[in-house]
């Protein structure tokens, strides 16, 4: 039995929030008022609503020795996240993530990303041998394929979240589908990587065609859409709740449907209870303003099934 459960392979953000009556368009000059400053990142956030749900999660991440630093590991140490893997380097610079409210709460974002470092190749080899799953973002797509190599030769079950700006060719999105188990897709991230109209018959070919587990594509709005390689196929519309902010939805909902693998959901119910946690953390400002428990996604499934 391995001793963690989740690996979450990626380095923290600093989110700075602000708050603007409108989402400014090209040549366009608003007005904002700067309202929160958190610990992001697409994989940290996960690896946080992870914890948070209990999950064995380990991180294999690199931060500075400056106060960024500080922040980045107090933030795992609060969500229970093991950073053991976790390397402190002097002279590294968070990346950083301006992110702009509206009054519906939606955003749009901008990352900046700071230095550039590689894991080591030990430390990596150590962190990928002891989880059963290995969560990323393929923003490398060498150094994708070299880490889930290691998995492969682990019997570590690899997870991606593809967005649309991690592919930017059909060779890129063959390569992280030919090294992935679980494949989670926002709608604009399957449609530039796929290059084809979202469809039930469509995930089923991925799924035979790269031996894939399971693919989820999100649709905002709109709720998701799942299949596996059971030939199930499922939707869930997803939840009407008031949106404060919807950084960091996308992140919960992964995070909650790995959550519901590892704990032997079937695929409805995964649905359901990921959507659930997702639109709990919509209620809250920031990327985690509002970071579901266990507790938290029941109570809200009871009360809006009760309605």
């Amino acid at each position: 039995m391995k001793l963690f459960e989740v690996l979450a392979v990626g380095d923290a953000n600093i989110d700075t929030t602000i708050k603007v009556d409108h989402l400014p368009k090209h040549d366009d000059k608003v007005l904002g008022e700067k309202v929160s400053s958190q610990i992001g990142g697409t994989v940290a956030n996960s690896a946080c609503v992870l914890g948070s749900l209990g999950v064995k999660v380990t991180a294999l991440a690199k931060v500075g020795t400056d106060g960024h630093g500080a922040e980045i590991l107090n933030e795992y140490a609060k969500y229970n996240i093991d950073t053991s893997f976790v390397e402190q380097i002097e002279g590294f610079e968070a990346n950083q993530a301006i992110i702009m409210l509206d009054d519906t709460g939606e955003k749009s974002l901008i990352f900046v990303p700071a230095c550039h470092y590689e894991y080591s190749k030990s430390r990596a080899m150590l962190a990928v041998s002891q989880a059963e799953y290995l969560y990323t973002m393929p923003g490398d797509i060498c150094k994708f394929v070299e880490i889930a190599a290691l998995a492969y030769k682990y019997e570590t079950k690899v997870v991606v979240d593809i967005e649309s700006t991690i592919v930017a060719s059909k060779e890129d999105t063959h390569a992280i589908l030919t090294h992935s188990d679980i494949v989670f897709f926002n709608e604009e991230g399957f449609t530039k990587a796929i290059e084809q109209d979202l469809t039930e018959e469509i995930l089923h070919i991925l799924i035979e065609q790269y031996n894939l587990d399971t693919i989820i594509v999100t649709l905002g709005a709109n709720g998701v859409l799942a299949a596996n390689n059971k030939g199930e196929i499922e939707r869930h519309s997803g939840f009407e709740v008031e949106v404060i902010d919807t950084t960091g939805a996308g992140d919960t909902f992964n995070a909650s449907f790995l959550f519901s693998k590892i704990n032997g959901y079937q695929l409805d119910k995964s649905l359901e209870f990921s959507c659930a946690a997702a639109a709990y953390s919509i209620g809250g400002l920031g990327p985690k303003g509002a970071v579901p428990t266990i507790e938290c996604v029941t109570e809200f499934l009871l009360v809006t099934t009760s309605r």
